[in-house]
């Protein structure tokens, strides 16, 4: 039985040569040179166009399927397992707080010095209250000063729930703070599903008095 597959494949050719050729074009036009040609036969529907590129195109090609066969493997600072970021606890809640918790170094938070912090259950940490709020608000706007790897309604009362944990360590010789948030459940008092994330600050006041690094890690 005939279909007409082929002559689309054909179709399809013929319009990718001619995208290819506009984008030449396109280039050629931008660096000043005379416009590429586009020749295509028209005697017969399955011949595809011929298309004449300049050669100023051709690495732009190679570049883009180098990309698709050779894709560049993305990479991320696995959840550091430090015994210093499990050395207290948050008790099992659905959105509570630890205690005000001291930093190991004062941080400057947009410009305001902090030398402590309270680590919420739901996936953050403040510096000027507790938060028990579950619901995610924007961060840009809010004038809550916190920080948060996974801002959600976590909830550590199943009984396979993991609890929040948080303390001091040493990260790449300079001292660090961390939350731990691994293997928690979620509300209400679920746990057949758990998501496992960190917050870890890091002093950088070799680069100016305040400063300090921040990852979050997953």
């Amino acid at each position: 039985m005939q279909t007409n597959q082929e002559p689309n494949l054909t179709n399809d050719k013929r319009a990718f040569s001619e995208s290819l050729a506009a984008f030449g074009r396109s280039l050629d036009q931008e660096r000043g040179a005379p416009a590429v040609s586009v020749k295509a036969e028209a005697a017969s529907a399955e011949a595809p166009a011929e298309v004449r590129l300049r050669k100023s195109v051709l690495p732009v090609i190679v570049v883009l399927t180098s990309c698709l066969a050779f894709p560049v493997e993305a990479k991320a600072q696995a959840i550091r397992d430090l015994p210093g970021f499990k050395t207290r606890s948050v008790a099992r809640n659905d959105d509570g707080s630890s205690v005000f918790v001291a930093l190991p170094f004062p941080i400057n938070f947009f410009g305001r010095l902090r030398a402590g912090c309270w680590v919420n259950n739901n996936g953050n940490i403040t510096f000027d209250r507790a938060l028990s709020t579950f619901t995610p608000f924007g961060l840009e706007s809010t004038r809550t000063e916190i920080i948060a790897p996974f801002f959600a309604d976590v909830d550590t009362r199943g009984a396979l729930s993991q609890l929040v944990t948080y303390g001091e360590d040493v990260v790449n010789g300079r001292a660090a703070f961390g939350a731990n948030y691994i293997n928690v459940g979620y509300f209400a008092q679920q746990d057949e599903k758990q998501n496992s994330f960190q917050v870890v600050l890091i002093d950088r006041s070799d680069t100016g008095s305040g400063n300090f690094d921040v990852e979050f890690n997953y």
